[in-house]
């Protein structure tokens, strides 16, 4: 009875990291995309005739967005590289636990490279002023939908998102009388 109850709870754990792996994967094109574009979009910049014309403070604000876009899209693309050595080597659980540290880092770095984006593009067309106002903006709404709220479902989920492809199936339903 005991070997067929491990048997159930292996397979259940199967299933679960396949799901989760799957979810992975998906958040994961999301944001590799809009990653990518903006690392594009940052390395063309330079190459404007008006890029001679920023402030040293421009400059700055440049260089480390395009490091964040830069280290955002290797941490993005990270979860593949990782996949890739060790297919088939049953590491399932290492690769989503690693996946997902890799994707919320590279979040963090997208957060960031927006916020360069935004200050960069405000501040060359508007000046210092609108350029704080937009950033503070900003950093109130990434810390509120990427941060704030996903803390808060964490901590109190709503009663329907409990459902019974969270827990394990009961014994009775996978062990036969």
């Amino acid at each position: 009875m005991a070997a067929i109850d491990a048997g159930a709870e292996e397979e259940f754990t199967a299933a679960r990291l396949d799901r989760e792996l799957n979810e992975l994967l998906q958040e994961l094109r999301v944001a590799q995309n809009g990653i990518l574009l903006l690392v594009g979009f940052l390395l063309v910049i330079p190459f404007s005739t008006r890029f001679n014309h920023v402030s040293k403070f421009e400059r700055d604000v440049y260089y480390l967005t395009l490091v964040s876009a830069g280290l955002g899209a290797l941490l993005i693309i990270a979860p593949v590289a990782h996949h890739r050595i060790v297919f088939r080597r049953h590491e399932k659980a290492a690769l989503v636990r690693r996946g997902n540290q890799f994707a919320s880092a590279a979040l963090l770095l997208l957060s960031m490279t927006l916020l360069g984006v935004f200050a960069l593009v405000t501040n060359f067309l508007f000046g210092t002023a609108l350029t704080i106002c937009t950033s503070a903006v900003y950093l109130l709404a990434v810390s509120t939908l990427w941060l704030a709220l996903p803390l808060q479902t964490r901590r109190h989920p709503p009663p329907e998102s409990k459902s019974s492809a969270e827990s394990p199936p009961s014994l009775t339903a996978v062990v036969p009388k």
